[in-house]
């Protein structure tokens, strides 16, 4: 997808060059033609040095993985996902895709361990530490009340706490084993012995500190993330909702592909997104607010569905007072916390305890409605409707980013209501006739 980009962008600058070049020549203005060519050139310099330096390599993510499987081998860490990763070869490397510095996600086959019977491709996720870091970090150490039968228990009431502490209040039902939710299913087996049992508190630390595993956790089963197939120490296998899912519909939209998406899978991806806002909204013991919608975030897993790829940027509504509460300000941009927005006392410097905005304002105004790269004029999501709601449809989508202003606490929100997300998703399923929008 990148190198696809690249070569347009390039394409797209010769053709800029090329008449800025004729205008030059005609105006005697040559020096912008070179200056142009020189920027150009850059560019393309730049894109290649960029993918060199610092896009992680597959023998760099093959070591780091073995190194993983080192210290299972000599029983420091432990997991569903160990044996099939550092044993059996069910679950095999395939590609890197994070950069030097980030989190590390490496793409996996999966024979026979993420679904039986079938090979699947997967994501394999963990932090970016070296092993000697990981080591000195968690020493592995069992506290005197972890010991033996009381074990479960005492982990039961850490992790219970350590989700409190990071969600801002506790979600888990009171008699959940929260051992089995936020870890494996049978962990009973990694407890036999107390190696095993310190391997397996080492593992569920490293594991309670990455906060897209923990949420990923807590939202089983809802549908709004990617499943969790396994864990071997902080590596942990999700489900593959390949990225990008709103960037390849548009591209598709440019019409720069030999096989331009359809209506219906335009209107398909719009109520598929829709939903999952409505999730947000009302699923959960508080809202669920996305702070950071770009169509990177989103992507398309194996049965069709639409689910967040990057839960960092998820956080409930005590999380996002907290965030607010904490914030001081000069002008309301500085309260604003990535797409979710802020609203600043000017005379006091602090930030307003709440959001102007919601999930649906958001995904209307950045992703329905937005011109995405309007340098090259791509155009808006839902700009191809057909005529019969061309009208309608644009006009829903402008009432939901703009027209429903009110005021909490005598400052102007920007909230619409659910109905506005009902009135476009009919639009859409009216217009769009097939299993493939339901």
């Amino acid at each position: 997808m990148l190198r696809w980009l690249r070569r347009r962008i390039c394409q797209r600058c010769f053709f800029l060059l090329r008449r800025i070049g004729v205008v030059a020549f005609f105006c005697g203005l040559g020096t912008i033609c070179l200056l142009a060519s020189i920027i150009c050139l850059v560019y393309t310099f730049r894109s290649q040095l960029f993918d060199s330096l610092i896009k992680c390599s597959d023998k760099e993510s093959n070591i780091y993985i073995d190194d993983f499987c080192q210290l299972y081998r000599q029983g420091e860490i432990t997991g569903s996902l160990c044996h099939p990763l550092c044993q059996t070869g069910q679950v095999k490397f395939s590609a890197c895709t994070n950069f030097h510095g980030g989190k590390q996600v490496q793409m996996m086959k999966c024979n026979d361990f993420c679904q039986q019977g079938r090979t699947i491709s997967s994501a394999l996720k963990s932090p970016n530490h070296n092993i000697s870091r990981i080591l000195s970090d968690h020493p592995g150490l069992l506290p005197t009340d972890a010991e033996s039968s009381n074990f479960k228990n005492y982990m039961n009431e850490a992790l219970r706490e350590r989700v409190r502490l990071e969600l801002g209040f506790d979600p888990i039902p009171p008699d959940t084993d929260v051992l089995k939710l936020m870890w494996e299913e049978d962990y009973e087996q990694f407890l036999g012995t107390s190696e095993n049992r310190t391997a397996a508190y080492r593992t569920i630390m490293m594991l309670m500190e990455q906060t897209e595993y923990l949420l990923g956790k807590v939202l089983y089963g809802s549908g709004v993330v990617p499943r969790l197939y396994g864990t071997c120490g902080p590596l942990y296998l999700q489900e593959s909702c390949p990225p990008g899912l709103l960037d390849r519909y548009i591209i598709s939209v440019a019409r720069t592909t030999p096989a331009p998406v359809s209506w219906q899978q335009e209107a398909s991806t719009g109520i598929k997104l829709l939903k999952l806002i409505k999730q947000l909204e009302e699923d959960f013991p508080q809202v669920l607010h996305s702070c950071d919608v770009k169509g990177s975030n989103f992507g398309v897993c194996d049965d069709g569905s639409v689910r967040i790829i990057d839960a960092d940027n998820l956080f409930f509504h005590k999380q996002m007072m907290d965030i607010f509460n904490r914030s001081t300000c000069k002008t309301h941009s500085d309260c604003n916390f990535f797409d979710c927005g802020g609203w600043c006392y000017v005379d006091s410097g602090t930030c307003w305890k709440g959001i102007t905005n919601n999930n649906l304002q958001t995904m209307c105004r950045d992703v329905l409605k937005h011109p995405y790269m309007g340098l090259f004029n791509w155009g808006e999501m839902l700009s191809d409707a057909p005529a019969s709601i061309a009208g309608k449809l644009s006009a829903a989508v402008e009432e939901c980013v703009s027209s429903h202003t009110s005021e909490e606490n005598g400052i102007p929100v920007n909230k619409p209501p659910l109905s506005v997300l009902a009135k476009i998703m009919q639009l859409l399923m009216q217009s769009a006739i097939g299993e493939e929008v339901l």
